[in-house]
């Protein structure tokens, strides 16, 4: 059947008046296979762009390259190893939007309310529930983004401490009003 199928190309070749050479491909030698690729165009420049754009926002680098119409991921990636100078800058970069996400946490803690038929003022548990996972997310990211300043060690011996220190002042106050009474 083989055989039958390459007989008809020839066939219609030959009505056509083409040749065979001009219809099949000419094997590529290893020097185009080297050039093959989309080219980068790094320059410190946009890597300064880059960077600064991570350093201000919380999206993901993805997200920055669809808006702000960035070199793909892959090129990217491949100025991080091939560019020590876009290294330093982006692992800067990514301690700075690590503290740009923990300064979201405070919008996202405060919780949306409405008033009900009652006139009461009440909280909207979806959003609450909503918002803590947001909050979650952003303290995980900022841990693994910057782990020397937000490691939860840290913070939980920060917070033992304070919440050592309120206790004792809650003490120092009781006692104050002991002697009142």
């Amino acid at each position: 059947m083989r055989v039958i199928h390459s007989s008809i190309r020839s066939v219609k070749l030959y009505k056509n008046n083409i040749r065979k050479e001009d219809v099949m491909t000419k094997r590529k030698s290893k020097e185009d296979f080297e050039e093959q690729g989309r080219p980068t165009d790094y320059t410190d420049e946009i890597a300064d762009f880059i960077c600064d754009l991570i350093a201000s926002h919380s999206l993901s680098v993805a997200k920055l390259i669809e808006r702000y119409d960035l070199p793909s991921k892959e090129a990217i990636t491949l100025w991080l190893t091939k560019h020590p100078y876009f290294m330093t800058k982006y692992v800067i970069a990514k301690r700075m939007q690590a503290i740009v996400m923990t300064d979201e946490i405070l919008d996202l803690a405060e919780c949306q309310t409405y008033v009900d038929e009652k006139g009461v003022t009440r909280a909207d548990s979806g959003m609450i529930q909503i918002a803590k996972m947001k909050i979650d997310q952003r303290r995980w990211q900022a841990v693994c983004l910057a782990p020397k300043i937000f490691a939860t060690k840290n913070v939980d011996e920060k917070v033992d401490a304070i919440h050592a220190e309120v206790m004792a002042q809650r003490k120092e106050r009781d006692k104050q009003n002991e002697k009142d009474f």
